[in-house]
């Protein structure tokens, strides 16, 4: 059973900047999918539209059976819930720790301090951040800090994870660290769509791989 429909979905920004033409591409639950394509494709362009962080220009979104032609403004906030999100642009909250970057994604759903302690703590040692709980974002390396949008995007165990560029500027070693992590929340169950233009990490891979150029799946 599929978790992400996406229907005959178009962006055009200013009246003639096509972003995306006539997408259509189907998800299952539990699926492992790389999104490939250079820079300027669409990937990112896909991945706020499918958050409802922007709105089509046409098409329609379907999510664990929610519709973006039916879903309500106020409704938006708890569809949201069931994403994670990892993207290029990294905003943490950089006068708070570690531990609190990550610790306000669950206190915003109500869970109790016991419950927030212990999640936060097993992630950051999912992630091989425990020792640095207690630190600024500004005092991670490019590595870290991608470990720590990673956390953040699964903390709250979604049903889709997306990630964009996930190990653009890493190397290698964190490239294929970051790489193990997503493959694990997969291997959990949890769905996942990486959005990347280097071939390198789509070589090879036993999972789908879909290319999108200049806003249209090519294959």
């Amino acid at each position: 059973m599929s978790l992400l429909k996406i229907n005959n979905l178009a962006k055009i920004y200013n009246h003639r900047t096509v972003a995306l033409d006539n997408v259509n591409l189907e998800i299952e639950r539990g699926e492992l999918v790389f999104l490939f394509g250079p820079n300027g494709a669409g990937k990112t362009t896909l991945f706020k539209l499918i958050i409802l962080d922007e709105r089509p220009t046409s098409g329609e979104i379907i999510l664990d059976g929610i519709s973006s032609l039916k879903i309500k403004a106020k409704k938006i906030p708890n569809f949201r819930q069931k994403i994670g999100m990892m993207f290029q642009d990294q905003r943490f909250l950089e006068k708070k720790d570690i531990f609190e970057n990550l610790a306000i994604s669950l206190r915003v759903l109500g869970e109790r301090e016991k419950r927030v302690t212990k999640k936060v703590t097993e992630t950051l040692g999912w992630v091989g951040l425990s020792g640095k709980r207690n630190s600024l974002p500004e005092e991670l390396s490019d590595g870290e800090r991608q470990k720590l949008s990673f956390a953040r995007a699964i903390i709250r165990s979604p049903l889709l994870f997306l990630a964009d560029e996930p190990t653009s500027g890493l190397d290698t070693l964190n490239s294929s660290y970051i790489l193990e992590l997503i493959q694990k929340i997969n291997s959990l169950g949890t769905t996942v769509i990486v959005a990347t233009n280097q071939f390198r990490l789509i070589e090879n891979q036993p999972a789908r791989v879909i290319r999108l150029d200049s806003g249209r799946i090519v294959e």
